[in-house]
């Protein structure tokens, strides 16, 4: 299926030596996107007929790479990866209303095939402000990777903390905090993870 609006100007910042930046067939944009890209050997690939509104993608560092999906659909919403060697992948079919994925460094976030996220949903796998050891100066909230899997349905104002795992075909209900494992074909609300059971 071809794109359903035309193909618009978008504003783009690209500053550094890429390793690519790759549109793929029917993409579309609104004037209101914006592509920031700064640093070295960065990578940002979006899947054929896929159609962003409103949407900031700002990527500053090294070694970035960010996929989004064939016939993904942002209304609106940021995409933000500062710092290195971190990954974002929206898989093919899943659809945004609103909200921002951050991901820190070194580590990624994978969003399967045929998510749903309703409005202001936060994802992140960073604390963004670091947290030190006051002997050792090691930092003790590093980022840490999550999984978003297939079929997934995010409802109004949660937030996604980092290591979290939701399973496939399960839903988070409006302003949950979810920070562990999601068990597949469940429903999750508050903040305590408290399930309603298998669906």
């Amino acid at each position: 299926m071809g794109a359903q609006f035309p193909l618009m100007p978008l504003r783009s910042v690209v500053e550094g030596r890429l390793r690519s930046v790759t549109d793929g067939e029917g993409v579309s944009f609104d004037p209101k996107v914006e592509r920031v890209i700064q640093g070295t050997r960065n990578t940002l690939g979006i899947g054929d007929d896929a159609i962003l509104n409103r949407t900031k993608i700002t990527m500053r560092g090294r070694n970035l790479q960010l996929v989004i999906g064939r016939n993904v659909r942002f209304k609106s919403g940021a995409v933000s990866m500062p710092g290195n060697g971190s990954t974002l992948v929206f898989g093919d079919n899943t659809t945004r209303e609103s909200g921002s994925t951050i991901v820190g460094s070194g580590e990624s976030v994978t969003i399967g095939r045929d998510c749903m996220f309703s409005n202001d949903i936060m994802i992140r796998n960073d604390d963004r402000c670091g947290i030190f050891d006051a002997g050792t100066q090691q930092r003790i909230n590093a980022p840490r990777p999550f999984v978003i899997e297939d079929h997934v349905w995010i409802g109004n104002g949660p937030r996604v903390i980092k290591g979290a795992v939701l399973g496939s075909g399960m839903v988070l209900a409006r302003a949950s905090v979810l920070s562990g494992k999601a068990e597949p074909r469940a429903v999750y609300a508050g903040s305590r993870l408290a399930s309603s059971g298998p669906t």
